[in-house]
This record gives C-alpha cells, sequence and structure tokens, in this order.
C-alpha cells in the first residue's frame, strides 16, 4: 500500500524553499504572486499501519518546531492556491529515500518496501496553467530526471 505524508514549515517560520521560489519567479518576470509555500513529499510503500506511519513521521521525518506534517496528502484535493509537485522519476536514484528507508529499517519496521520524495509548491497567484509549467521547468524541473503536474 502506497501512502503520502507532506512534511512543511509552520506558518509563523520562514519557508526557505518558498521564498527561494518566489524569488526566482520574480527574476524571470513574473511579479504577481501573493505567496509561496512549500513541502516535501514522502511516498512510504508497504504494509504500514497508522501508528508506523506516525513514528516514521514524527520521529524520523519532522522537526517538530518548526514543522507540521499531513498524514494524509492527496495529489487530487482542491488547495485555493495552486499547486505544483514534483516527483523524481522511477528511473533516477532517490538518495534521499533511500536513506530513509534504511533510517525505517533501523527504527524496526520491517514491512517498508520502498521510500520515495518528492516535493509540493503552493502558488498563491493569479496565474495562468501554463504559467505555472513555465515557472516549474525553469525554477524547478531537470526533465532528464523529474516528473511533475501543475494544479
Amino acid at each position: 500500500m502506497k501512502h503520502i505524508v507532506e512534511i512543511k514549515t509552520k506558518p509563523k517560520f520562514f519557508d526557505a524553499l518558498g521564498g527561494g521560489f518566489k524569488e526566482q519567479a520574480v527574476a524571470l518576470g513574473i511579479k504577481n504572486i501573493k505567496s509561496v509555500r512549500a513541502g516535501r513529499l514522502f511516498l512510504l510503500e508497504g504494509d504500514l499501519s497508522a501508528v508506523q506511519i506516525k513514528k516514521i513521521v514524527h520521529e524520523l521525518l519532522t522537526d517538530n518546531v518548526v514543522e507540521d506534517c499531513v498524514l494524509n496528502y492527496s495529489p487530487s484535493k482542491k488547495t485555493p492556491a495552486h499547486k505544483i509537485e514534483l516527483w523524481l522519476k522511477n528511473s533516477a536514484t532517490d538518495v534521499v529515500g533511500e536513506s530513509v528507508l534504511e533510517a525505517v529499517l533501523d527504527m524496526n519496521i520491517k514491512n517498508i518496501k520502498d521510500v520515495r520524495c518528492g516535493f509540493v509548491y503552493y502558488v498563491d497567484a493569479k496565474l495562468t496553467k501554463s504559467k505555472l509549467d513555465f515557472l516549474a521547468r525553469k525554477i524547478l524541473v531537470n526533465p532528464l530526471i523529474h516528473k511533475f503536474k501543475v494544479a
């Protein structure tokens, strides 16, 4: 079974990934972006219980002081902001995912099969899908190793 969790910076703290995206968009001439928030995505694959997922997220993936987690992230969930989701292609080696997998196995959670890592960007702006696609390709995506979706 596949479980996607999102780790994101708490609203009261500066979001460096989101801020960097916004700065680069402004440098490309897109000035009407109100805000950008980003999150790290982890696809956990295996026969995992809710207790095991919470243990992985809270003990390994999240800095509870500055980050929040969404345990039931849904790629199709509607949000008020535009969403850009970015993952490594299956053909690309995911070294972070491999490290997380090893750490989870070290936590004695043996029924995990794979971990893949990605990012999600929430862009609060009045932009067309083609403009968001342009920004994703210019700022985030290396087409050799990434797949992405704009919503």
